[in-house]
């Protein structure tokens, strides 16, 4: 699923005989489709959805009624949510069947 973005620079990459996987816009197209969804804290008191607007993700945390969205973006192989300023890093912890996410102090898991 390559967003419609970038479908010149992958037909050209293919011409050339690139190997697509090397490409970075095709990596975090496939993160993205990893991980959109929605999670949860593990007491349940923060919600988290990823999804993908255009060629963007992005990730909207809830919590008592209050959504705030921020953009996620992928450099040098590390992802963060961007706040402002700030780039709050997002590590996976990857378990069998599973992926959960930490950001901050939150460990967050797929609900859907």
């Amino acid at each position: 699923n390559i967003h419609s973005a970038y479908v010149g620079a992958f037909a050209l990459t293919q011409l050339l005989g690139i190997e697509e996987e090397s490409l970075p816009f095709v990596r975090y197209q496939r993160l993205i489709d990893t991980l959109s969804g929605a999670y949860e804290n593990f007491s349940g008191t923060v919600r988290l959805e990823l999804r993908q607007v255009g060629s963007m993700l992005y990730a909207s945390f809830s919590q008592e009624g209050a959504t705030q969205t921020f953009p996620v973006i992928l450099e040098d192989e590390s992802l963060s949510v961007v706040v402002g300023v700030e780039h709050i890093p997002i590590e996976l912890i990857s378990a069998p069947g599973r992926v959960d996410l930490l950001i901050e102090r939150n460990r967050f898991h797929r609900v859907s």
